[in-house]
């Protein structure tokens, strides 16, 4: 009986050696995944841009140009009813910081006198009412490389257009501490109804 047993021990250790032999094999054949692309598309598609100014194509491609130079491969299309600014299409970390793209904006067309130049301006989404919009332009103030002044709150769609002055670094990530310190939750990259769920805590 003990033979047997011992027989059998043999055979169950020589059948986890070839299994895990065969294992080693196919981890060495199969190609490692590289973690520079794990990391970077990681915290993408969280970040949403617009650029507020000129909506024409040729505003579009300027804008593009300007973008591509800086660093940032992005799309925009012209809006040909107007009035609305230029989504940018593009994939940005929310600690990326959007100071260059926001100076490249700015100087990307020439203005005339009297006209505000282009700006980039970060879109976030939150349950923003009447009561808490005051307090949410306070905090904006306190960010450096923000235009508080000209960023715009829409309580009825949830909707904050910050205004990025491309004068000092700022990430999406410093707005979303903001808001927090006022009691916000907001969401960058995301629509409205994503943030219906979200509470403003009371403070």
């Amino acid at each position: 009986m003990t033979k047997k047993m011992y027989c059998v021990a043999i055979a169950l250790v020589a059948c986890v050696a070839v299994a895990t032999a065969a294992s080693a094999k196919g981890l060495k054949s199969s190609k490692a995944p590289n973690p520079r692309k794990s990391e970077t598309l990681a915290g993408k598609d969280r970040v949403m841009l617009e650029v507020a100014g000129p909506t024409d194509s040729a505003a579009a491609e300027a804008f593009q140009k300007a973008l591509a130079a800086n660093g940032l491969q992005a799309k925009l299309q012209e809006n040909k009813k107007g009035g609305k600014p230029l989504k940018v299409v593009a994939a940005v970390d929310s600690n990326t910081d959007l100071s260059p793209w926001g100076k490249a904006i700015s100087s990307a067309l020439p203005t005339k006198k009297g006209q505000s130049p282009p700006a980039l301006e970060l879109v976030m989404y939150a349950p923003l009412t009447k009561e808490n919009a005051s307090q949410v332009t306070t905090e904006l103030e306190k960010i450096k490389g923000v235009d508080a002044k000209h960023s715009t709150v829409d309580t009825k769609k949830g909707a904050l257009r910050v205004r990025i002055s491309g004068t000092d670094k700022v990430t999406a990530a410093d707005v979303t501490k903001a808001l927090q310190s006022a009691g916000i939750t907001a969401q960058a990259g995301r629509d409205a109804k994503s943030a219906k769920g979200a509470k403003t805590k009371k403070t």
